[in-house]
């Protein structure tokens, strides 16, 4: 693997999670957020708190495409055995 500068903590673990476990275990977790607000949503909310409700799926889903990018691009040749 080439040197790449590691500026946050999450992308350290990236980079060393090369079995892929805390990938997995971040998915989970923003999977889990994302089944919370959307029960949260189905609850019947103000106009004004679903809006913010679907601001807050939009950064889960966009947090979700980041770590997984990261991943993906510190363990490119590894990949293709891992379901991603």
């Amino acid at each position: 693997m080439s040197e790449h500068l590691v500026v946050f903590e999450l992308q350290k673990q990236l980079v060393d999670d090369v079995d892929g476990t805390e990938l997995s275990a971040l998915e989970r977790e923003f999977e889990s957020w994302r089944q919370s607000l959307k029960r949260d949503m189905d609850s019947g909310v103000t106009r004004r708190h679903f809006d913010a409700l679907c601001t807050l799926l939009d950064a889960i889903d966009a947090a979700t495409d980041v770590v997984s990018t990261t991943w993906m691009r510190h363990h490119s040749g590894l990949s293709s055995g891992l379901e991603r």
